[in-house]
């Protein structure tokens, strides 16, 4: 008896041990990070997160904001045949107010900064940690202060090259999935152009992150930031149709391009100029891998603010130089690109109908022949006059031989 009383003691012992550890590891909660792949460009671009590099002005402003919707950006648990057992960020939305200031037709200064204005998910498990839900549905996110030099190059050319860096203040907050808060440097090179109608833009850089934590099944650190984007333009260059790609991977833990450390998205967007200073756009995507931050569903709207100045317009006609037919003669606004900025086709008079306008012909009512000479443009051809002495066929006695004009019809010539 005492036997199967020590046995049973130990026995329950042993299953309260069990279910402390199992109440201790349960307990450990993991905080979240600034998750999101996307990252919009600098107020101004052509594109959503590309560099189309327009750094023209003296101090040239652009302000505007980009709406952003993801749609299960970090998945935590799968269930066996694949199916998604918890999102722990399944619904966000984010504006990201900015503006850009372009100074000495070269540099570029730029903010930026995400506020998140909903967020939801579900708590996710791996491993005996909790991942939990973003704690608030409100919150703001990393605030960006950027720097770049156009190095060679201008907009609207085949090829511009650019560099800079980006500097991420700490003031989001990582159990809303909104800041890292850490400080983070991101320096980055960028190139674009225009190929006739086609515009492209690439770019490469590299974020330090001091993150050097592990997430659910990955390791946070530093990354190499890419992307790419190419399009077609429309409407006399006014509108830009075309898809981008950007993502990251994190170089930091020795692995890079592996799992879910590297998120990659892409977007189909159209960005139209409604104005010369107006500027809508409208995108959506999907992730093409499934890393952390890649949203199933991307979708991203935005209203740009960007002055037209700096734009060279050689006669001042109002007709911007790169939309105006004729850039040196002024003229007027059309929608034909070929008379766009021409003087206004005038109905010109032709009194004798011979062809030569009124205000050319020498002889406006009298049927003629246009010539190079101004006094007998438009006026009849002169009568024959073989000989050259200035005397008509008709009335030269002598039509074959230069003579003289006299009174009398048998010798006059």
């Amino acid at each position: 008896m005492r036997i199967h009383l020590r046995l049973r003691a130990c026995a329950l012992a042993a299953v309260s041990a069990t279910v402390a550890v199992a109440g201790v590891a349960s307990a450990q909660t993991q905080t979240g990070y600034a998750s999101s792949s996307f990252e919009p460009s600098e107020r101004g671009s052509d594109w959503f997160a590309n560099e189309s590099l327009d750094l023209r002005g003296a101090f040239r402003p652009a302000i505007g904001v980009v709406g952003d919707y993801g749609y299960r950006t970090v998945i935590a648990n799968y269930l066996p045949d694949g199916t998604i057992a918890a999102s722990v960020n399944r619904n966000q939305v984010l504006i990201h107010p900015g503006a850009s200031f372009v100074l000495f037709d070269r540099l570029r200064l730029g903010l930026s900064l995400p506020i998140q204005l909903y967020s939801h998910g579900h708590t996710g498990f791996s491993n005996g940690v909790t991942y939990p839900p973003p704690a608030n549905e409100q919150s703001v996110g990393d605030l960006r202060v950027s720097a770049d030099i156009r190095l060679f190059g201008q907009y609207g050319e085949a090829f511009t090259l650019a560099a800079g860096a980006a500097v991420f203040a700490p003031i989001g907050q990582r159990n809303s999935y909104t800041g890292d808060e850490v400080w983070r440097l991101a320096p980055r090179l960028m190139a674009a152009g225009d190929v006739g109608d086609i515009a492209y833009a690439v770019r490469v850089g590299y974020e330090y992150r001091d993150l050097t934590e592990t997430f659910l099944d990955t390791q946070l650190g530093s990354n190499f930031t890419f992307g790419g984007a190419v399009g077609v333009r429309f409407l006399d260059k006014r509108m830009l149709i075309g898809p981008e790609v950007y993502g990251r991977t994190v170089v930091s833990n020795g692995h890079a391009f592996e799992g879910r450390a590297t998120p990659i998205e892409a977007v189909l967007g159209a960005h139209v100029n409604v104005t010369d200073d107006i500027r809508l756009n409208a995108g959506a995507g999907t992730r093409l891998t499934d890393g952390y931050g890649a949203g199933m569903f991307r979708g991203l709207v935005s209203i740009e603010w960007v002055p037209s100045y700096g734009r060279a317009d050689r006669d001042h006609d109002g007709v911007f130089d790169d939309e105006d037919a004729c850039p040196d003669v002024p003229g007027v606004r059309t929608s034909d690109p070929k008379t766009n900025g021409c003087p206004a086709v005038v109905a010109r008079s032709d009194r004798d109908g011979d062809g030569v306008f009124d205000d050319e012909d020498a002889c406006p009512d009298v049927k003629g022949v246009r010539t190079d000479d101004p006094k007998t443009n438009g006026c009849p051809p002169p009568p024959p006059d073989r000989d050259g002495d200035g005397i008509p066929d008709s009335e030269d006695a002598c039509p074959d031989v230069p003579g003289v004009k006299t009174d009398d019809p048998k010798t006059n010539g």
